[in-house]
């Protein structure tokens, strides 16, 4: 999920066909009262060079974009689409519930267990902090330093 303190609204994302592949699905959504536009830059939802925007509720084809989708939602309304990316950007955001976690233990028996800790920019809010010492191999592929607290200190 992504959303611009500017905007009332919210963009819901989700691969479709394949994972991390060149097509998703994505949602606008605007729950206020007025209207809501949205200004979606499609490196925000890890798309590069032009993309395919076809309206699903509609069952029409928007045509091709490049840098960024635009469109004003009235109140309480949502769109569905459907976006392929010519090509598929590495994320610059990683979400906690991305990371494979080995060592995580839900259980409590793990002395030094992964702790959340807030993030404004991330869409849960929230990203894992761990030990310095730990380095976390990211499902897809990349290796990438995580930090914990020490509850103990």
């Amino acid at each position: 999920m992504w959303r611009s303190m500017k905007m009332k609204g919210y963009v819901l994302v989700k691969d479709i066909e394949q994972k991390r592949g060149n097509v998703r699905a994505v949602a606008l959504y605007n729950p206020s009262d007025t209207l809501c536009s949205f200004s979606v830059p499609f490196t925000s939802l890890e798309f590069g060079g032009n993309v395919k925007v076809r309206d699903l509720a509609r069952q029409n084809d928007l045509g091709n974009f490049s840098d960024v989708f635009e469109r004003t939602l009235p109140p309480h309304s949502a769109m569905f689409l459907r976006m392929e990316g010519e090509t598929r950007l590495e994320p610059t955001l990683y979400e906690a519930e991305w990371a494979y976690l080995p060592l995580f233990n839900d259980l409590g028996k793990n002395p030094k267990g992964i702790i959340y800790a807030h993030d404004k920019d991330a869409s849960g809010k929230m990203k894992i902090d761990s030990s310095a010492e730990n380095r976390k191999t990211m499902q897809n592929g990349g290796k990438y330093i995580a930090q914990t607290a020490d509850a103990t200190r």
